[in-house]
């Protein structure tokens, strides 16, 4: 599963839509920009990840595990 699959997959588990989503992040990810993720057209960003982690209850290390695109921190 891709990081786009997931996020698509908890969207409409949740019955949610796209707008939706964009609402349920104050606007700060748009309609156009989730449709691009979740068809792999681009990856998942720091911030991204965030909110749509927070919307979804996923932990933010399983989107980055599908190859979501962020960064791992490195170790001390």
């Amino acid at each position: 599963m891709t990081a786009g699959e997931l996020l698509r997959k908890q969207r409409l588990q949740k019955n949610l839509t796209m707008q939706d989503v964009s609402l349920m992040t104050g606007g700060n990810i748009d309609k156009a920009t989730i449709s691009r993720l979740e068809n792999g057209d681009r990856k998942v960003s720091f911030k991204a990840a965030f909110y749509l982690s927070e919307i979804y209850g996923l932990d933010m290390k399983e989107i980055a595990k599908l190859g979501g695109g962020i960064p791992e921190q490195s170790q001390g």
